[in-house]
């Protein structure tokens, strides 16, 4: 399922709409549409654009897609799938000095309309049926005005699971032990109270991380103090909880600036 050239044959088969690969450069058309991608990697680390470099077999070639990026977390088991819900994904956010297509966070839960709901349902039912996948996985995807097209499947716990365990009250690793122990996947579909946003800091700078006083946000994946950071290393995670997506993602912004701030380092780009 990790094979990109097999997830994207499986998609066509079942008349998914998803961006078109190429498994070397030789035939790749108007560059700047085509991203270079390696076959081991996460979190967005080592994605950049194609401009015509050599592509070896570590590599592979997937088409440039504008649109909002979003990932859903579902649950296989038994030949059938459930889906726990959506967030939408931060990617190379400069104000959290992530690197262009690097994973920095996510906020959700996204509030699905009709269309949505039946488009992501699908998607989680072909993948799990197609690869016979039992538990957690998650699908990252581009959300664009004529649907939601598929970029990759992560076959495990994702950043985005404990977004939404906390606002759903959710335990996803129990469903996760009741799949692979063929259970029914039983949960009480609730909308959320509430929303939360998450993001991961990166490093602007080399620096010896020391403590700081945070107010109006919390903080997690705290290094020791004392720790030396590098530059463009993960520093630390920020979470804030709101009532609507959009104002979570200004908060973490200005929490990301007063972390970089009461750190000592460059505090805005």
């Amino acid at each position: 399922m990790r094979d990109p050239a097999l997830l994207y044959e499986a998609l066509q088969r079942n008349r998914i709409a998803c961006p078109e690969i190429r498994m070397s450069g030789s035939d790749a058309e108007h560059r700047r549409d085509w991203l270079v991608k390696p076959l081991r990697s996460a979190g967005g680390t080592g994605i950049e654009h194609y401009n015509g470099q050599l592509v070896d077999e570590l590599y592979y070639l997937q088409q440039y897609l504008a649109g909002e990026s979003c990932s859903a977390v579902f649950v296989g088991g038994r030949g059938h799938c459930r889906l726990l819900g959506v967030t939408r994904q931060l990617v190379g956010l400069p104000e959290f000095h992530a690197g262009e297509f690097s994973y920095c966070g996510s906020i959700g839960p996204l509030e699905l309309n009709e269309s949505d709901n039946v488009q992501w349902r699908r998607i989680g039912e072909v993948i799990a049926g197609e690869f016979n996948l039992t538990g957690l996985f998650g699908v990252d995807a581009i959300k664009r005005q004529d649907g939601i097209y598929p970029v990759e499947v992560n076959p495990r716990y994702t950043a985005s699971v404990e977004a939404l365990e906390l606002v759903l009250d959710l335990q996803a690793v129990k469903l996760h032990c009741h799949a692979c122990e063929g259970r029914p996947i039983e949960m009480e579909s609730r909308a959320p109270r509430r929303f939360i946003g998450k993001a991961i800091l990166f490093a602007p700078e080399d620096l010896v991380f020391r403590e700081f006083a945070q107010e109006g946000f919390s903080i997690a994946d705290v290094p020791a103090r004392g720790a030396e950071i590098k530059q463009g290393h993960p520093l630390l995670t920020v979470m804030v909880t709101g009532t609507d997506v959009e104002s979570i993602s200004g908060e973490l912004k200005q929490a990301a600036q007063r972390v970089f701030k009461n750190l000592g380092c460059m505090g805005s780009v």
